[in-house]
């Protein structure tokens, strides 16, 4: 959004930087309260089972696919370093 601001696109007021601080306050600030306010909408419009079980499923994607990336890291590295060593039957 500061750069957005600097740009134009969005008001000027985002692309201004705090004269002490040095960080774009109007863009942090403006990002923390549409946050709040997301939060807020979602927490009353949803169930709480509801949005538990979503961040649960989105937790437990995250870990999957981080798995599997480890995974295929793995063997890609022991293929490229250690050839020698690299079976696919080997467990330890």
């Amino acid at each position: 959004m500061y750069t957005m601001g600097r740009a134009g696109t969005l008001p000027a007021s985002f692309g201004r930087i705090h004269p002490i601080y040095r960080t774009p306050a109007v863009a942090i600030s403006f990002t923390q309260i549409a946050g709040m306010v997301a939060i807020l909408l979602v927490g009353l419009i949803l169930r709480p089972d509801y949005i538990f079980d979503f961040l649960g499923m989105i937790a437990t994607l995250a870990v999957v696919i981080l798995y599997v990336m480890a995974n295929l890291a793995l063997t890609r590295y022991m293929r490229r370093e250690q050839p020698a060593h690299f079976t696919v039957w080997r467990m330890c």
